[in-house]
């Protein structure tokens, strides 16, 4: 069973393979769809430290260093919402869910209120 989301591409999923689920929506949200390099010595001023941290960069040097990494631009964002929408379906308060999925009450509300319309709407081939 994957232990990440169903619509995370393999590349976000590899770099969360190396320094987690978390850091990896992270470096996704502020340097996504564009190829960082990765020193194969990094040192504390590398500019992707200021997102991740040393010891994050520092064990993606270890598998990506003297490479190019683009990580998925999209995957945040979507990730994201697909979260929410989890945590909805299981009941959670919007304020949880804001909370659980770092996100703000006001963008779940917006959420929920996609869902409702979603549900409401049907498929085209129900006629």
């Amino acid at each position: 069973m994957n232990r990440y989301p169903a619509d995370w591409p393999q590349g976000l999923i590899d770099v969360a393979e190396v320094i987690g689920a978390e850091l990896a929506l992270v470096l996704a949200g502020h340097v996504g769809g564009v190829a960082q390099y990765v020193p194969m010595h990094p040192e504390s001023g590398h500019k992707l430290v200021k997102y991740i941290g040393l010891p994050a960069l520092r064990l993606l040097s270890k598998v990506y260093g003297g490479d190019w990494l683009t990580v998925p631009k999209y995957a945040a964002g979507k990730s994201k919402r697909v979260k929410i929408k989890r945590l909805l379906n299981e009941g959670t308060s919007f304020r949880e869910t804001a909370l659980n999925a770092d996100a703000t009450v006001r963008y779940v509300t917006m959420v929920a209120r996609d869902l409702r319309q979603a549900s409401q709407q049907g498929s085209l081939f129900d006629i």
